[in-house]
C-alpha cells in the first residue's frame, strides 16, 4: 500500500533531516514485513525486503499551490516515485553568474525542486521500467 498521509509540522521534518537539511518538502517512508523474531523478511528471494507499505507526509511549513513556491500536485508526483522503489536521479548544480540552479536531466525524481512538473518525464519513466521490467518473472 502507498498512502498519502498528510501533514506534519516543520519540527517533525528537523527531526529525520540529514546533515542539517531544513528544506524537506515531503518524505517517503517504507514499512518493511518482518518474521515472528523482528527480523525483516524476503520471501520470495528476491534480494529486496518485503514491503507492508509506504507511507508519505508533507511538510506544513512551506507555501503550498499559490502558484509561487511549490505545487503539491509536482511533490506528491515525486514522493509517489519513491513509494515506486525510485531514488533521486540527475545531476543539481548552480550557475556561477546567476546562482540559479539546474538539472541535467530535469526530471520528477531530481533531489532538488524545479519547478511544476505533473507529467513523468522519459528519464523517469525509464527508471521506472528498469526497476520494475522483471518483477513477474520472478
Amino acid at each position: 500500500d502507498l498512502v498519502h498521509a498528510g501533514w506534519l509540522g516543520a519540527d517533525f521534518f528537523d527531526l529525520v533531516a540529514e546533515d542539517g537539511c531544513t528544506y524537506i518538502l515531503g518524505v517517503t517512508f517504507t514499512i518493511i514485513f518482518t518474521d515472528d523474531a523482528g527480523n525483516p523478511t524476503d520471501l520470495n528471494n528476491d534480494g529486496k525486503l518485503d514491503v507492508a507499505r509506504r507511507e508519505i507526509y508533507y511538510n506544513d511549513a512551506f507555501a503550498w499551490q499559490d502558484g509561487a513556491h511549490y505545487d503539491i500536485e509536482t511533490i506528491a508526483l515525486h514522493e509517489a516515485g519513491h513509494g515506486l522503489s525510485q531514488a533521486h536521479f540527475g545531476t543539481a548544480f548552480a550557475d556561477a553568474g546567476t546562482g540559479a540552479l539546474h538539472f541535467s536531466p530535469r526530471a520528477v525524481m531530481n533531489a532538488a525542486y524545479s519547478g511544476i512538473q505533473t507529467q513523468i518525464t522519459d528519464t523517469d519513466n525509464a527508471g521506472h521500467c528498469s526497476l520494475w521490467s522483471s518483477w513477474t518473472s520472478k
